[in-house]
């Protein structure tokens, strides 16, 4: 066995740039055109007459994956953690790892300033009293404050939809 691995041979000898060869003669300049491109050939099958008219196109396709009824929406989020309040419920993003808790599924919502920091904790509360939270770093009192407000009629909406007293939409 040599050096390059299988038998003596050597090494591939180099070719000079752009040297490629001649093109297919399909391709070869003053060639004929192909048939279906040639001026004077048949239509394309679709378009010949008598075949059937096209169809119209109707937009539509899969719906949204998050499809919900509009209402008002809250979003806050830092470069590793967000919080989504919406009509279709509450959702969490830790590290790009994902909870979503739908209305019919929780028992309220709780949010907070965090007593360190400019941050916002949001809790998520369940009908047999675990919960789950998403602290999420506003690095400015007055974003905090801003998200406080928002997260408050976001929340009374959702909530004083479904009875909840002290909640105003």
């Amino acid at each position: 066995m040599g050096q390059y691995g299988q038998g003596q041979q050597g090494p591939i000898p180099p070719t000079a740039p752009g040297a490629f060869g001649p093109p297919p003669q399909a391709f070869a300049p003053g060639g004929p055109p192909p048939t279906a491109f040639a001026p004077g050939g048949p239509p394309p099958q679709a378009f010949a007459p008598g075949g059937p008219p096209p169809q119209p196109f109707t937009p539509g396709g899969p719906p949204p994956l998050h499809a919900h009824a509009p209402g008002p929406e809250f979003l806050a989020a830092d470069k590793r953690f967000g919080v989504v309040v919406d009509s279709a419920g509450v959702a969490f993003d830790a590290d790009g790892q994902g909870a979503e808790f739908p209305w019919h599924q929780l028992s309220t919502v709780q949010f907070r300033p965090s007593p360190v920091g400019h941050r916002l904790m949001v809790a998520a509360v369940l009908p047999d009293g675990r919960f789950f939270e998403c602290v999420v770093n506003a690095r400015k009192a007055s974003v905090l404050q801003q998200w406080l407000g928002e997260l408050a009629y976001v929340t009374g909406h959702y909530l004083a939809a479904r009875g909840y007293p002290n909640s105003t939409p």
